[in-house]
C-alpha cells in the first residue's frame, strides 16, 4: 500500500524519525536501560510528579522523534493535491476516494514509523544492557505501541488538515506546539491538579505512564484515540472536497 504513492521525501521522513528515536533511546540509556524504558517508552518523563522535578530538556527529547515525523509528513495530502490529484481523481471517481486512499497510505506510514522505531529502540536497549532487554520491556512496548500509533496518526492528520489552509511548516508547528504544551503543562502541574484533567486531554491519553498515575484503562484510551483519529480523517476528507486544485 505505502509504496503506491509515497514520495521519496516522505520515506526520508520515516527514516529520519526512526533514526532520531534510536538516538534518543541511546542517549537516555547512558543513564541505564531501565531509565530509558521508563522515561521514554512508558512516558514517565511527562509524569515527573511521581519521581521529582520536571525536566524540560528530557521531555523535548522524548517528543523529538514524533515531531520529526509529523513535520516531514505534514504536507502529504496537500502536496498530493497539486502533484497527483488531477490525474488520480478521475480514475478513482471522487475526491473522497482519493483522500481515503491517501489517508490509508499515511496511516501505513505511521504504522511503519511506530513498528520500526520501537524495534530500533528495543535493539538499542538490548545492546546497552548486557543482560538483554530490561524486565518488563516487552509488556511496556506492547502497551505503549497502540497509544503511540494512534497519537502519531492524529497529529499527522491534524497537521495535514491545517496545511490545506495555511503553510505546512506553520501547521505542523501549531499542532505539535499544542501537543507539547499540554504534556509539559501537566508535568509542571501538581499531581492532585493534573490527575482530574488527564482523562480529558488526548495528548495525555497517549502517555502510558499517565494511565498508572491517573488510573486510566489503556484499552479505553485506544478506543477514544481511534474515534478522534476517525473524526480527524473525516474532517480532512471534507476539507479536501472543498479545496480548489490549482
Amino acid at each position: 500500500m505505502s509504496a503506491l504513492d509515497v514520495r521519496r521525501e516522505t520515506l526520508g521522513a520515516l527514516a529520519a524519525a526512526i533514526a532520531a528515536k534510536a538516538l534518543v533511546v541511546w542517549w537516555l540509556a547512558q543513564s541505564g536501560a531501565d531509565f530509558a524504558l521508563g522515561q521514554y517508552v512508558a512516558g514517565a518523563a511527562f509524569v515527573s510528579q511521581l519521581e521529582g522535578r520536571p525536566d524540560a530538556m528530557l521531555m523535548l527529547a522524548c517528543l523529538l522523534p514524533q515531531a520529526i515525523f509529523v513535520f516531514l509528513a505534514c504536507d502529504f495530502v496537500p502536496a498530493g493535491l497539486t502533484t497527483q490529484a488531477s490525474c488520480a481523481m478521475p480514475r478513482l471517481g471522487t475526491r473522497t476516494a482519493w483522500t481515503a486512499r491517501r489517508t490509508l497510505t499515511l496511516a501505513a506510514l505511521c504504522l511503519d514509523y511506530v513498528l520500526a522505531g520501537n524495534a530500533a529502540a528495543a535493539l538499542v536497549l538490548a545492546l546497552t544492557d548486557a543482560g538483554g532487554l530490561p524486565a518488563g520491556a516487552l509488556s511496556t512496548f506492547a502497551a505503549s505501541l497502540p497509544l503511540e500509533l494512534l497519537a502519531s496518526l492524529i497529529l499527522t492528520l491534524l497537521a495535514n488538515l491545517a496545511a490545506l489552509w495555511i503553510d505546512a511548516v506553520v501547521s505542523a508547528a501549531l499542532v505539535l506546539g499544542v501537543h507539547a504544551a499540554a504534556l509539559m503543562g501537566l508535568a509542571y502541574a501538581p499531581l492532585a491538579a493534573a490527575v482530574p484533567v488527564v482523562p480529558w486531554l488526548p495528548s495525555a491519553r497517549a502517555v502510558l505512564a499517565w494511565h498508572d498515575a491517573a488510573g486510566m484503562d489503556v484499552a479505553g484510551s485506544c478506543a477514544l484515540l481511534a474515534v478522534l483519529g476517525l473524526l480527524a480523517a473525516l474532517a480532512l476528507a471534507r476539507s479536501v472536497a472543498r479545496c480548489d486544485i490549482l
